[in-house]
């Protein structure tokens, strides 16, 4: 907390879990400002795919909306495990942690190891018992579909998913959706429940 000093306003998580009654005005600390839905959540840079590179600012409202409405679409809820894949500056790390957190789910957390060794992803998603995952399309080829029982729900977004992909991966049991939107509309403004046979193409 000390290397905020200097007229930034400080909570210190410790200090609430210890004195849960105590609010941060009553701990001698500036009360923290209401979020507005036109207030500024986060900024992510782009990859430039629809032009140059650039911060694009996503608000509190357009993150809650999606939150909300992607959370009701792949039926995230208390007992879903989603895992946090995305690197945070990538659009997507909103799903991976908003959307979960806000439905009271379980982010399982991706590091290092897990975004470049596909074994040691494997591992992660079936011994952590992943639900649901965002996954690149590129990468799930390398991945064993049939060796994750508990993956109810995989999702792609970013490049379209070839149609083998969904014939491999979507089953009786697990859901292939699709989703696309730029950064500038707070990750996805599209959303596409894929089901075989996919004809070769999505």
């Amino acid at each position: 907390a000390d290397r905020f000093a200097g007229g930034c306003p400080v909570v210190t998580v410790d200090d609430l879990a210890a004195a849960p009654s105590r609010s941060p005005r009553a701990a001698g600390r500036q009360p923290l400002a209401a979020a507005l839905a036109e207030s500024t959540c986060c900024v992510i840079y782009t990859s430039g795919s629809t032009g140059k590179p650039k911060g694009v600012r996503l608000s509190h409202g357009s993150v809650a909306d999606f939150s909300r409405h992607v959370a009701d679409a792949y039926q995230i809820d208390p007992a879903s495990r989603v895992l946090s894949f995305a690197q945070l500056v990538f659009d997507v790390s909103a799903f991976d942690l908003w959307t979960t957190l806000m439905a009271g789910g379980t982010v399982v957390l991706a590091g290092e190891e897990e975004r470049a060794s596909v074994e040691a992803l494997q591992r992660l998603l079936k011994h952590r018992g992943v639900t649901v995952a965002e996954l690149p399309p590129s990468l799930m080829p390398l991945l064993n579909p049939d060796d994750l029982p508990g993956l109810r729900l995989v999702s792609v977004g970013g490049d379209a998913p070839p149609g083998p992909l969904v014939d491999a991966w979507a089953t009786d049991r697990r859901e292939f959706w699709n989703g696309y939107g730029p950064t500038e509309t707070a990750v996805a403004v599209t959303l596409m429940h894929c089901k075989p046979p996919s004809g070769g193409k999505v």
